[in-house]
């Protein structure tokens, strides 16, 4: 085996490499997906300089080159065009397709490919249903008529998310959150019946007994906001959910 053949083969396996990390980091994280996928872009582009195989061009692949070049234009041309064209970045994940069909050349990387994909959403899963058993954030379930939480335009039930952008499960974490603070209000955002709001909470002096201090009769671990997975954002995750149930349900026929 030459040099150059040698080479060509460590670039196919960092490339190999690459895929499975992508088909395991697809159902957990969006950033992990891209960084694979840029790897797996920039290894492909190597091969390609080094091999200079001329390629093969079909209907499919006229009709997504058209439609890169019209969407290219249109963000060009949008009344937008600085927003528009990072926007662009998303269409150039269409390269997912050639950099998968391309380089799926044996029925064993398929099925591993397959195998880490499902695995991964199992496990993506599996953490969703513990984080709903646990509960997240902290739900306030009674409030004292003059509750500083009131004032921020909190209501019983609600369910606080961050205070002060820090992450909020307990009054002890409120403590955490605002201790050695200035001023005298403090960030709130909180979820209430499928939406989030932002107040502003007076500083109270918390001193040994936080709850009490909040005005917080009763709370526990909330648990009605929406499965995120690990994404944070629910919609992301169901449509994840929905693309590699439907792969699932196309193995299974």
């Amino acid at each position: 085996m030459t040099d150059r053949e040698t080479l060509v083969a460590w670039i196919d396996r960092c490339i190999a490499v690459c895929l499975l990390v992508l088909a395991a980091a697809a159902p957990v994280s969006i950033a992990a997906t891209q960084t694979a996928w840029a790897f797996s872009i920039l290894f492909c582009a190597v091969r390609l300089a080094i091999v200079r195989r001329r390629p093969r061009w079909s209907g499919i692949d006229v009709t997504i080159l058209v439609f890169v070049a019209l969407t290219f234009i249109s963000s060009v041309f949008s009344y937008e065009p600085a927003v528009s064209t990072r926007k662009m970045l998303t269409v150039s994940l269409v390269t997912i397709v050639y950099l998968v069909s391309r380089s799926l050349d044996t029925e064993r990387m398929m099925r591993r490919m397959v195998v880490l994909l499902l695995v991964s959403c199992a496990a993506s899963t599996l953490w969703t249903f513990g984080v709903l058993a646990v509960g997240k954030n902290m739900k306030v379930t009674r409030l004292t008529p003059d509750s500083a939480l009131r004032v921020a335009g909190l209501r019983e039930d609600d369910t606080i998310l961050t205070i002060n952008n820090q992450p909020i499960s307990s009054p002890d974490d409120v403590s955490k959150a605002v201790s050695g603070l200035g001023g005298t209000t403090v960030p709130v955002h909180y979820y209430r019946l499928e939406l989030t709001y932002d107040g502003s909470l007076p500083l109270p002096d918390l001193g040994s007994d936080a709850s009490a201090a909040l005005g917080i009769v009763d709370w526990h671990r909330g648990r009605d906001t929406r499965a995120q997975g690990f994404y944070g954002h629910y919609t992301t995750y169901s449509e994840v959910l929905q693309l590699i149930g439907s792969l699932a349900l196309g193995l299974l026929i």
